[in-house]
C-alpha cells in the first residue's frame, strides 16, 4: 500500500469516517506461546477498535500487553468487557495506559452473578491474589454497569440502529446474552455506515432450530437463547467475529463448555448475510499447523481464523 493510501485511510478513521480491528488476542482459555503459535498468536481475547478519537478494546486478555502507551496515543480509552472470566482480564494489570497518571480510562460491562462491574474486577485483583487493587493504579479507571435489551423482531436489519445502549464517539455500541457459562455479552459497533460483530464465548446452536455441532439437541443454556434476536442483532454485519474453538469432533465430549465450532459460526454468517467471518478464542492446542490445514479445508476467501496483528479497516 503506498504511503498516500495509508495517510488517506488514517485521515479517514480520524475523521469518523471508517471503523478499524486490529487483533491484539485471539486464543482461548489459557494464553500460550513458542514457535508452533507465532503466526496466529498466544495471546488471550483482546480486540482493539478505533474510530475517530475512540480506543475501544474488547476483553483485557494478554493481548492488551501489546497496546502500548504510543498506540493509543491522543484518543480516549474505553474496554468493553464481554465477562470477567480470567482469560479475559488477565492482562488488566499490564496495559501501559494503567500506570500514565490523570489518564482516564473507561471500562464498560454488565452485572454478573449478583455481582457489580467494579466487584467483578475487583475480586480477581486485589490482595492475596495480586499485589494492589487497580484503584491504587496512577490513571483514572471509570465503571459503567451498561444494560441490553433483548431483541426479538428478526425482520430488523440493523440492530437498535435507532438506540444504540452506548454511544462513544463516533461509534455505536450494542449488546446482545449469549449462551456461555455465567453469562456473555456479544457487542455490535457500528460506524459511519460500517459494523463488526464480535460474539467470543458462545456456544451457539445452528441458526433455524437445527441441532447443535454434535448432532444433538442444544442444551439446556441454549434454551434461553434468542436465536430469531441474535440473527437480527449480527444481521448485514460486514466483519463478524465468532467463536470457534473447537472442531465437531471435539465439540463432541465437550458439549456444556461454552464454545462453537466454525460449522455453527459460518450458518450464522450465511443466515444473516455477514461479509467477512473471523473465527476467534482458538484453543490452547491448535498450533499453526492445525489452523493453517483446518483454514484450507474450509477453503474460502471469505472465512479466516484470526491471526496474531491482524487489521481490518472499513471505510
Amino acid at each position: 500500500m503506498k504511503e498516500n493510501d495509508i495517510n488517506r485511510i488514517n485521515g479517514d478513521l480520524n475523521s469518523g469516517k471508517g471503523i478499524c480491528l486490529t487483533v491484539l488476542g485471539a486464543r482461548g482459555s489459557v494464553p500460550v506461546h513458542g514457535e508452533r503459535f507465532h503466526e496466529y498468536g498466544g495471546a488471550t481475547t483482546c480486540f482493539l477498535i478505533e474510530a475517530g478519537e475512540q480506543a475501544v478494546f474488547v476483553d483485557a486478555g494478554t493481548g492488551i500487553i501489546a497496546a502500548d502507551a504510543e498506540m493509543v496515543a491522543g484518543k480516549e480509552i474505553s474496554i468493553l468487557l464481554t465477562h470477567p472470566h480470567i482469560d479475559h482480564l488477565a492482562g488488566l494489570p499490564f496495559f501501559a495506559p494503567l500506570s500514565e497518571k490523570e489518564r482516564r480510562i473507561s471500562v464498560y460491562g454488565t452485572q454478573r452473578g449478583g455481582s457489580s462491574l467494579r466487584e467483578q474486577v475487583d475480586a480477581l485483583y486485589r490482595p492475596p491474589y495480586w499485589p494492589l487493587g487497580l484503584s491504587a493504579y496512577p490513571s483514572d479507571i471509570e465503571y459503567h454497569t451498561i444494560r441490553y435489551q433483548t431483541i426479538s423482531n428478526s425482520d430488523r436489519s440493523e440492530a437498535s440502529a435507532e438506540t444504540p445502549m452506548l454511544r462513544l464517539g463516533h461509534m455505536e455500541i450494542d449488546g446482545f446474552e449469549v449462551p456461555h457459562p455465567g453469562g456473555c455479552t456479544a457487542y455490535r459497533i457500528r460506524s459511519a455506515g460500517r459494523s463488526i460483530v464480535i460474539a467470543t464465548d458462545a456456544e451457539l446452536p445452528f441458526p433455524g432450530g437445527r441441532s447443535d455441532a454434535a448432532g444433538q439437541p442444544p442444551d439446556e443454556g441454549a434454551d434461553t437463547f434468542d436465536a430469531d434476536g441474535f440473527l437480527a442483532f449480527i444481521r448485514g454485519a460486514d466483519l463478524m467475529l465468532c467463536d470457534s474453538q473447537y472442531t465437531d469432533a471435539e465439540y463432541a465430549v465437550k458439549k456444556g463448555y461454552g464454545h462453537s465450532t466454525p460449522s455453527v459460526a459460518f450458518a450464522w454468517k450465511e443466515a444473516a448475510g455477514v461479509k467477512e467471518l473471523l473465527l476467534v478464542h482458538h484453543d490452547p492446542t491448535h498450533d499453526d499447523e492445525f489452523l493453517d490445514a483446518w483454514e484450507r479445508q474450509i477453503g474460502r476467501p471469505d472465512v479466516h481464523f484470526a491471526r496474531r496483528g491482524d487489521r481490518r479497516r472499513l471505510i
